[in-house]
């Protein structure tokens, strides 16, 4: 510590405040006090990734510490006999936790719309980063790889008569032409979701950038509107405020430019089939699968599938 904070003298102690230990990393917290009473607070990440998301973070590092606004954590070292990331730990409240569990009053919708045309913004901030004027498909072959594996998963764990259905009625048939449009390319977060962004005065900071790969900027835009709507499988949603946050994020994001629905109504919908594949597969309870079945078919039935 004392060598990623030179101007802070001596370390005095350093403690793990606490652990997270997940199905593909464990994290642990530090906090680290130096002789003159300043304190500084670490993370120390373990996982497969750890050197991928290393080096994503250092290059885009720069921009956003320039920014005054849009943040990402600072990223201080990585070890490579553990696979370890470390970085600062970054100040805010998850934006999961401003958003209402039961009721959502008009002022509260109104705040989480502001919040989203912000994280759109931020969104649209990464992506123009090291951007260029290229354009390409999700699939040049014009298929979209493990769609006959999903088709026959949800078959096979009782989706015949919904997910499967609509995805062959209405997806399947859109595929060719969803996955060879050319759309405008990018650095990609990899996971940009409601779980990943944190809110501080002004600041929207972002974290598990764990991308280093450039890519369609639908892949990004499309995973924030699902995970909106997964909301609703763990509180009460309206609708409504789901369409007003959504609206939000695109405006946030796109501004006056046309919003391309084809992309992300496909992208959009093959993500609802592999949440719930992954959610039924977890906790195989027939209480779950109505709930995550419920909550898939109406989530495809509000963006026009």
């Amino acid at each position: 510590m004392p060598r990623y904070f030179r101007d802070l003298g001596r370390l005095t102690t350093l403690t793990v405040t606490r652990s997270a230990h997940r199905t593909l990393s464990d994290i642990y917290y530090l906090s680290g006090e130096f002789e003159r009473g300043d304190k500084r607070k670490l993370i120390l990440k373990i996982s497969g990734a750890g050197e991928a998301q290393f080096l994503a973070m250092k290059a885009i590092w720069p921009s956003f510490k320039a920014h005054d606004q849009w943040k990402i954590p600072r990223p201080l070292d990585y070890f490579a006999e553990n696979s370890a990331l470390l970085m600062e730990e970054v100040t805010g409240t998850a934006f999961m936790h401003l958003l209402p569990r039961v009721i959502w009053r008009e002022r509260q919708i109104g705040i989480a719309e502001s919040d989203c045309a912000r994280i759109g913004q931020w969104l649209r901030y990464y992506h123009e980063i090291g951007k260029t004027m290229d354009l390409a498909p999700l699939n040049s072959e014009g298929n979209w790889p493990g769609l006959d594996l999903t088709l026959r998963e949800l078959c096979e764990l009782g989706f015949q008569n919904s997910l499967y259905r609509r995805l062959q009625t209405f997806i399947v048939p859109l595929t060719r032409q969803a996955v060879t449009n050319v759309r405008p390319v990018g650095n990609v977060h990899g996971d940009f979701t409601v779980d990943n962004v944190m809110l501080g005065g002004k600041q929207v900071i972002v974290v598990d950038v764990c991308s280093a790969f450039r890519n369609v900027i639908d892949l990004d835009i499309a995973s924030f509107l699902n995970s909106l709507i997964w909301l609703r499988l763990t509180r009460i949603v309206p609708w409504s405020a789901v369409a007003r946050m959504r609206k939000a994020f695109l405006s946030g994001y796109f501004v006056n430019e046309p919003v391309d629905p084809l992309t992300l109504t496909f992208l959009q919908a093959m993500g609802f089939a592999d949440v719930a594949l992954e959610i039924v597969k977890r906790r195989p309870s027939k209480l779950i699968h109505f709930w995550v079945e419920r909550n898939a078919m109406a989530a495809l039935a509000k963006i026009g599938v």
